[in-house]
């Protein structure tokens, strides 16, 4: 038993972007290749690649490797999935990172070529998307994305809404059937709740879904093991440039410095993250920290707000120079840094409204562009 914080919004891989959904379409489906703990590129379905000329690359697959239904994986599938996603009318929202591809050959049933407008660099890294069966996900009369069929290590079993998925051990998988039988991912919104439930054994596995002061006293609990490893996790506050202010640089640069990040880190992460310099972590082969920060200088923000045309009306009085909006999740965690972000920018003058929504009504919003500010963490960021 594993437990989530919200429901996946979709388990189609070609439409996946939040986090729950690519978690568990990380069982169901495979890939043509993958990236290891170091960030380097390796096969999957591909045996192998080539590169004929540096805007061409050439798959050959693994033979025998089949779906949950039991029809083998061909080039075909590997086409129709990138066919698909490029599709205006199928909208998927990764067609943009895919927009290279000039044509895609099925030379032979185990070989694929990708024909590219010109070379592109993080073309292999955009190829860990999971592979569809191309009948079953061109049929008009099913719902892929709640009744999903993959070649992953784990078959669907069921999708009771907002309350668990129901994962089996496929026992034709290529690499061999998996060690359990099967996982249930029981969706938990309450902390507290997920919590009780460790604490009372019916939840084997939670993974960066309690609050960093709960892991010592598990830590302590003879039952339980905590494991800690560096992530490619990056949490980042994100502007909506067609506001008039926040498309001023200035006063970006002000909610910056007004942020104290290392007070956020130190007493509500409990020292379980590091101030980001970029989008890529310090681990990663292409990291730079020999850039540009932004850090805690609330007299300069105050200056750059000024510069900006939002003085303060009436200097160390209640009176704000600006409010903006703030959205974020029903998630605890993320209210209470948002409300320590309030309390830091009200010292600057700057008002902040916080509005929290369940998990598909945030993202929804975001993916809009109905907000002003928000936070959000962007999941394994590898390529540069």
């Amino acid at each position: 038993m594993i437990a989530i914080e919200s429901s996946p919004v979709t388990l189609d891989p070609r439409f996946a972007t939040d986090a729950y959904s690519e978690r568990i379409t990380h069982l169901l489906y495979s890939s043509l290749v993958h990236t290891d703990a170091a960030f380097r590129v390796e096969p999957e379905l591909a045996e192998r690649w080539e590169q004929p000329d540096p805007a061409t690359y050439r798959f050959t697959l693994r033979r025998g490797v089949r779906f949950h239904d039991g029809r083998e994986l061909t080039a075909e599938d590997v086409r129709y999935t990138f066919a698909s996603i490029l599709d205006p009318a199928t909208a998927s929202p990764h067609r943009a990172i895919y927009e290279m591809i000039d044509r895609i050959a099925v030379p032979e049933p185990y070989v694929i070529e990708f024909h590219l407008r010109a070379p592109h660099a993080p073309f292999l890294v955009n190829l860990v998307r999971g592979i569809v069966p191309a009948p079953l996900a061109d049929s008009a009369g099913r719902d892929f994305s709640r009744r999903p069929v993959g070649s992953g290590p784990f078959r669907f079993v069921r999708w009771a809404a907002d309350e668990r998925i129901e994962l089996a051990a496929f026992s034709g998988y290529y690499g061999g059937a998996p060690a359990i039988g099967g996982i249930v991912v029981k969706i938990v919104p309450e902390e507290t709740i997920r919590l009780l439930e460790v604490q009372k054994g019916n939840i084997d596995l939670i993974q960066n879904a309690l609050p960093p002061e709960m892991l010592p006293g598990l830590d302590a609990d003879g039952r339980f093991r905590v494991l800690a490893a560096p992530s490619t996790t990056y949490t980042y506050l994100g502007f909506n440039l067609r506001d008039r202010r926040l498309a001023d640089r200035r006063v970006r640069q002000a909610l910056a410095h007004a942020i104290d990040r290392s007070a956020i880190i130190k007493e509500l992460l409990r020292g379980q993250a590091v101030e980001a310099t970029g989008l890529l972590a310090p681990a990663h082969w292409a990291y730079e920290p020999a850039v540009a920060r932004h850090d805690y200088d609330p007299g300069w923000a105050r200056a750059l707000l000024d510069a900006a045309g939002l003085p303060d009306p009436d200097g160390d009085g209640p009176a704000l120079r600006t409010t903006f909006g703030f959205k974020t999740s029903h998630n605890e965690l993320a209210r209470r840094i948002a409300e320590v972000i309030q309390q830091q920018l009200a010292d600057v003058g700057v008002g902040m409204t916080i509005r929290s929504h369940e998990w598909g009504t945030f993202y929804a919003d975001i993916k809009s562009g109905n907000f002003e500010l928000y936070t959000l963490s962007w999941v394994g960021i590898v390529e540069p």
